[in-house]
């Protein structure tokens, strides 16, 4: 089964943690729907807000294999820290002629988070 992921941080090419994805795929570029905001210094957070309240997230998709998600599942701490799951992308994208409309992300739910600044872009593009 093809999986795509959508990296929105440490991740993303020329990030630190890029070199998780060094085997797989980049497909493209792309922003999420807003209902998502990233938060946090250091390490970003995908953050969930209310459906349509959030801003369009950018980042970049990948087509990975299993054993690629499960390495970066174990990063990222899922389903412990992090929770990977489908999210919507704010625009459809076309892969190998299927158009692909939710994608695979590590979504951060910690009420905590709320008091940081809410940006679209890592590296902290606040807007």
């Amino acid at each position: 089964m093809t999986r795509y992921l959508f990296v929105y941080g440490t991740l993303k090419r020329g990030q630190r943690n890029a070199h998780y994805l060094s085997t797989s795929r980049f497909v493209c570029e792309a922003c999420l729907a807003p209902n998502y905001v990233l938060r946090g210094s250091e390490i970003p957070y995908l953050c969930p807000v209310e459906k349509g309240t959030g801003l369009h997230v950018q980042g970049e998709i990948y087509q990975v294999e299993p054993d690629v998600l499960c390495a970066i599942d174990q990063l990222e701490r899922h389903p412990d820290w992090y929770r990977r799951e489908v999210v919507p992308l704010a625009e459809p994208v076309c892969i190998d002629g299927s158009v692909v409309t939710e994608v695979e992300a590590y979504v951060m739910y910690d009420d905590a988070l709320a008091a940081l600044p809410s940006y679209a872009r890592y590296p902290y593009q606040v807007p």
